[in-house]
């Protein structure tokens, strides 16, 4: 299958998690552990439809790995398109991860209480609780969210985002980026997330609208060309 086919099975997949997403906006997906005024509390869980999901999109994830990708050399002129797609890979980089890591936090608390819940949510600090919370939240940002980028570069394949957008970040050299040199653009990009909202102006520096680049593609030499 190639990556423009299977843009349509990512989009109906990404349109449905952001309905259940939605539907299930009270229930905690991953781990958050918040202290302030003297009122703790922790929430995590892996509810059953944020693992169904994960699944899902674990395995069109590696369908878009192995599918084929046939360039059109047209470069992408327009930033919009690239940044709408680095929103729906932030979501779809995080639902499995984070799903995983809800379930560690499930599976702790059921060994400490004998009682097993898809969700938790209570207001006594239990040892360990904040080590978890920002062991995982740091995995996340600069381990799994990079690797979920950089896997697909180093491969010469579009992003999950990028093909629903239906456009491919390539080397102005012509040549697939190396895998470490894609994880560093990726933990670029990740860092400059952290300055929410000041990542959004980041597509504005150092932008060559006729050329769709903006400042990390200037630093790394790519840019992005469309799929056909």
């Amino acid at each position: 299958m190639t990556a423009i086919s299977l843009r349509w099975f990512l989009l109906g997949y990404f349109a449905l998690l952001i309905v259940a997403m939605t539907i299930h906006s009270d229930e905690t997906v991953g781990i958050n552990a918040t202290w302030v005024n003297g009122n703790y509390s922790y929430e995590g869980g892996a509810p059953p439809w944020s693992l169904a999901f994960g699944i899902v999109g674990a395995g069109l994830y590696l369908g878009l790995l192995f599918g084929q990708v046939h360039r059109s050399s047209r470069p992408l002129p327009h930033l919009f398109r690239r940044w709408v797609a680095g929103l729906i890979d932030f979501v779809l980089a995080l639902i499995a991860p984070a799903s995983i890591l809800g379930l560690v936090a499930v599976l702790i608390e059921y060994k400490r209480t004998g009682v097993f819940d898809w969700v938790i949510d209570r207001q006594e600090s239990q040892p360990g609780d904040f080590v978890l919370a920002f062991a995982g939240a740091l995995a996340l940002m600069f381990v799994v969210m990079p690797a979920y980028f950089a896997t697909c570069w180093s491969l010469g394949r579009p992003t999950p985002g990028a093909c629903i957008l239906g456009y491919l970040v390539v080397t102005d050299e012509g040549v697939r980026l190396t895998f470490w040199r894609a994880a560093l653009r990726a933990v670029l990009g990740s860092m400059a997330l952290l300055a929410w909202p000041c990542w959004i102006l980041a597509f504005a520096v150092k932008r060559d609208k006729s050329k769709g680049k903006f400042w990390l593609d200037i630093i790394f030499k790519t840019h992005a060309e469309l799929l056909c």
